[in-house]
């Protein structure tokens, strides 16, 4: 069995650092296999100095990012085969964004975590970043651009609160079974 989880939300949510902490508890399961794609890394430098100039991207800006990132996980769940469980950190904003990932990731069954966060703790963490394109200046757009997942429709979502410690979410996930068919 491979998994894909993607965890998704705006800038400054946490995604990163949570994706990295879950693979972490992942990889300490035994027979999984877990990898961490940064999906940062897959912007174009078109794209990261855009957004670094306070510049938002556009749907057509995004698509081949996504195909990237789908391309890059069916290629890591493909190296490591066996029970592999691949990572992604990718803000994931809009529905269709989501649907043209649960669709560009074939032979992994694909899961979302959303860490929803609220505004002024995203300011905060925003202008405390150091080194990263991706600004304060880009959060309006970003919170704009959001289409909070709707559990009725996507049942593959699992939503996060910043009120909830990454490990408390990560335990809340086993829980949930995220990945009960690959047990």
């Amino acid at each position: 069995m491979k998994l894909a989880v993607i965890v998704m939300g705006v800038s400054g949510c946490g995604k990163s650092t949570f994706a990295k902490k879950l693979a972490g508890i992942l990889d300490q399961r035994d027979g999984l296999r877990t990898v961490f794609i940064e999906g940062d890394d897959l912007h174009s430098d078109t794209s990261k100095r855009s957004m670094a100039q306070g510049i938002p991207l556009t749907d057509a800006d995004r698509e081949p990012w996504f195909k990237r990132i789908a391309a890059s996980v069916v290629e890591s769940a493909a190296v490591e085969g066996g029970n592999t469980v691949v990572i992604v950190a990718c803000s994931a904003l809009k529905r269709k964004y989501r649907d043209t990932l649960r669709d560009s990731i074939n032979g992994c069954e694909v899961r979302f975590v959303f860490l929803k966060v609220e505004r002024d703790v995203l300011v905060e963490r925003l202008q405390n970043r150091e080194g990263h394109f991706a600004g304060v200046s880009l959060l309006q757009s970003q919170l704009d651009t959001l289409e909070e997942p709707v559990p009725s429709i996507e049942r593959d979502v699992v939503t996060a609160s910043d009120a909830t410690s990454v490990d408390d979410v990560a335990v809340q996930l086993l829980d949930r079974n995220i990945y009960l068919s690959m047990q």
